[in-house]
């Protein structure tokens, strides 16, 4: 037989899904992230700081990822969030899709809440 005479046999591609593994993922990452591991950010917000994964925080907020791509440094200070205990569940948030706090949304936190969703 010729090269010429050669067919190519068609295959389905390979595929395969794993129920829940975007659920698995972000817990994994949000895990990392408690534990401090791999982090390559840190966000700061007054006296506390939260270190925090880029790649995460851009996925979830254009905010974020405008300001990650403005600026190529490790610490970003959030003048403009004045309560750290909403930016917590903010950031639980951005790693989980769940927020169980609405009533704690006040003052300037209200910008990044709604660039979660933007």
């Amino acid at each position: 037989m010729m090269d010429s005479e050669l067919t190519e046999t068609k295959r389905a591609p390979l595929s395969f899904e794993k129920n829940g593994y975007e659920k698995s993922l972000l817990l994994g990452l949000c895990k990392l992230r408690k534990e401090k591991q791999l982090c390559d950010a840190c966000m700061v917000v007054g006296a506390h700081e939260y270190p925090v994964h880029r790649a995460v925080l851009a996925s979830a907020s254009p905010y974020f990822l405008q300001l990650f791509e403005k600026k190529e440094k490790e610490s970003f200070v959030l003048k403009d969030v004045d309560d750290h205990h909403t930016f917590e569940y903010l950031l639980d948030y951005a790693y989980t899709g769940r927020y169980g706090k609405p009533s704690l949304i006040t003052g300037t936190c209200n910008v990044f809440f709604l660039s979660l969703y933007m």
